[in-house]
């Protein structure tokens, strides 16, 4: 796996962490955006994965959502990555397979 594709994963994975807590804080993206002192735009393309985040903003997030800052960081990326090479190795009639068994789960 190249370190460009491991980045790739985090930032998604980041953003996803990082509006499912402020749904769970029943904030908007602007209050959030405001709270952190940072745009709604770049919040969204956080949010979207489409944008890394600094140090600052990791801090400023945090602060916005009254959060310790690894609070905001995901976990289980190396799992994750490590599924989804997994799935690239299959057959597209496998991943079917695997997704419908993985959705039956989940209703």
């Amino acid at each position: 796996v190249s370190y460009a594709h491991n980045m790739s994963d985090l930032r998604r994975l980041f953003g996803e962490q990082l509006r499912e807590l402020r749904e769970q804080a029943d904030l908007t993206q602007t209050q959030l955006a405001t709270a952190s002192s940072m745009s709604r735009p770049t919040l969204v393309n956080i949010e979207l994965g489409r944008q890394g985040v600094s140090l600052e903003q990791l801090y400023a997030l945090a602060g916005g959502l009254k959060l310790k800052p690894e609070n905001l960081l995901p976990s289980g990326i190396e799992q994750r990555t490590q599924v989804a090479e997994e799935l690239a190795k299959m057959t597209s009639h496998d991943r079917d397979l695997v997704n419908k068994i993985l959705s039956q789960g989940k209703g």
